[in-house]
């Protein structure tokens, strides 16, 4: 039976017991990163080493309160690579007490776990536990899942590097989750880098990577194009995001490969802002912290580089869906981001969110919900566009249009339901920029209305008795929707007569000449817009309209669901009309 025996000098132990020990010297590089160290020590010497169980020396450097060795004990409990020797009975050599070493120590409970001794350093303590283990009387290591439950590792000190190591973490958890090839770049340089972590091992046992189907897990509904912002694109993102959104093909996924490193703010939101007007995407994927300078302790959620260009974004659409993409789950940042509209936020994951419950699947299932949320109202962004058009057009002095420039009774009533219209449809947008259940309803009852206010604007009716007429003194005609021709104001057509219950033959009813649909229909061939898809969205805004309006709560829920492509459809004859003006 061998046993290994870790020390930093030819100690006396190590010559006293030769016979059972393979000494195994430790020599640590005072500049060198420690655990780096430690981690190929573990592997070129532990690891081969074959022994039963380990005597390791508490002072392995000449600072004796580095208390090295236990952290070099902490390491093969937690190294997952070497399971051979993960839970070997471990005897810490040391000059002092348990009391005296559990007071000192900076991971409590660490002293009291299963299979960990203390000896003292002479040879008759050390000739003690070699008698039990050779009896078998000391017990391995129970469990290392229960260790890391009972003990805490905390992240590294400053920020900036927790940062640093939080973001690679996710990114190594996320890569192995959907099953990206771990040997492409940069992932195999991050894995370099972290694996050799205590913290970063401590938590690969503690919250051991779940296996689920990508394809029962993160297929989204819908359709559209997503642009990826984040300065860490290149730093194995981007490939862990093209594996996400690949099993969603009606989804255009792109990443900005923009050198964020070194440009200032300034240069960060303009080219930002350049690429998001060239791409057109319907939703932009963005993280916070795009320049050097947000990684600072003190600095305010509005100054952050990616705040700013959230902000740019609904400045140039607010229809342009964007989910915040960040490692920062500080509540004020989410309350800014809320605050300048934006859609989601899905936190990366990062490991205080795991010591709160937060793990790798329920981020991936926030993004694929979020995402699909999103796709449902990209929609957003074309009625924005249709709004813009509109509003430019309505912002013209209606007096210096092509149609009715001396008829129009007065510009003050023009611009008052200019305004009205204009007010109506932003209200909308914000209506339909919601999670309301009712919107679409909503949105065609105000559509209708804006249908309501180009009315009064080009039509002049001065008794409710007789037909109204168009500004330029036009005799309004009867667009008869049955038969789809048009008829004169007084000419005989068949109606149903409820007192007869019968179709009789009568003049058009007044009521129905001066209808807001014959209006607009009146309006329509007016300005040359009468085409058929024009006409019939009218008439299907009218009918949807008033069946609403004229039906109690029971009735109304049994009527056909307004969606937003009715919204679009409808829109785009109003946009259609108000163009031709």
């Amino acid at each position: 039976m061998k046993f290994g025996f870790i020390h930093n000098d030819n100690s006396t132990l190590s010559r006293a017991f030769a016979d059972y020990f393979d000494s195994l010297k430790f020599t640590a590089n005072a500049t060198g990163d420690i655990d780096r160290q430690i981690t190929e020590f573990i592997e070129n010497k532990i690891a081969l080493s074959g022994v039963s169980a380990l005597f390791i020396k508490v002072a392995l450097s000449p600072n004796y309160l580095e208390f090295l060795g236990l952290r070099l004990a902490l390491h093969i409990r937690f190294s997952n690579k070497f399971p051979e020797i993960q839970t070997l009975p471990i005897i810490l050599v040391s000059e002092e007490s348990y009391e005296q070493l559990d007071r000192m120590v900076t991971f409590p409970g660490f002293l009291s776990s299963s299979g960990l001794y203390l000896s003292n350093e002479n040879i008759d303590q050390v000739r003690k536990f070699i008698s039990l283990l050779e009896k078998g009387s000391l017990k391995s290591c129970e469990s290392v899942q229960e260790l890391a439950r009972k003990i805490n590792i905390e992240p590294p000190a400053s920020y900036q590097s927790h940062h640093s190591i939080a973001n690679e973490w996710s990114i190594l958890r996320w890569s192995e989750l959907l099953n990206v090839d771990s040997r492409v770049q940069p992932l195999m340089t991050i894995r370099e880098n972290i694996q050799s972590l205590l913290f970063y091992k401590f938590l690969e046992v503690k919250y051991p990577t779940l296996e689920i189907s990508l394809e029962q897990s993160f297929v989204m509904q819908g359709e559209g194009k997503i642009l990826y912002i984040d300065d860490k694109w290149n730093k194995g993102w981007s490939t862990i995001l093209d594996k996400f959104f690949s099993n969603t093909p009606q989804i255009n996924f792109r990443t900005y490969p923009f050198t964020f490193k070194d440009k200032n703010e300034s240069e960060i939101v303009a080219a930002c802002e350049t690429e998001i007007k060239k791409e057109n995407p319907d939703i932009v994927l963005l993280d916070l912290r795009l320049s050097d300078l947000d990684f600072s302790l003190e600095v305010d959620a509005k100054e952050l580089a990616g705040y700013k260009v959230l902000k740019v974004i609904k400045a140039l659409n607010p229809g342009i869906q964007v989910i915040i993409f960040s490692a920062s789950n500080k509540v004020w940042n989410l309350l800014e981001t809320q605050n300048a509209k934006a859609d989601g936020f899905v936190l990366k994951e990062s490991p205080e969110f795991l010591i709160a419950g937060y793990d790798s699947k329920e981020s991936l299932n926030s993004l694929s919900q979020q995402v699909s949320g999103c796709l449902s109202r990209v929609y957003l962004k074309e009625i924005w566009i249709l709004v813009v058009q509109i509003n430019k057009v309505c912002n013209k002095n209606l007096l210096s249009t092509k149609y009715f420039a001396k008829e129009i009774k007065s510009q003050t009533n023009a611009i008052k339901y200019k305004q009205l219209l204009t007010d109506e449809l932003e209200a909308m947008f914000e209506i339909l920029n919601t999670t309301n259940k009712n919107r679409f309803n909503i949105a065609m009852l105000m559509l209708y209305k804006c249908v309501e206010y180009m009315n009064e604007i080009f039509f002049i009716q001065e008794k409710r008795a007789v037909a109204a007429k168009l500004y330029d003194g036009s005799i309004i005609g009867f667009y008869d929707i049955k038969v789809k021709i048009w008829r004169k104001k007084d000419e005989t057509i068949q109606i149903y007569d409820t007192g007869r219950k019968t179709t009789v033959p009568k003049k058009i009813p007044l009521d129905s000449l001066n209808s807001t649909l014959n209006k607009s229909i009146n309006l329509a061939k007016k300005l040359t817009v009468a085409n058929d898809n024009n006409l019939e969205n009218l008439i299907e805004l009218s009918e949807c309209r008033n069946k609403y309006i004229h039906s109690d709560k029971n009735k109304r829920a049994q009527l056909r669901n307004i969606t937003s492509n009715d919204i679009l459809n409808w829109l785009g004859v109003i946009t259609n009309l108000i163009k031709a003006w």
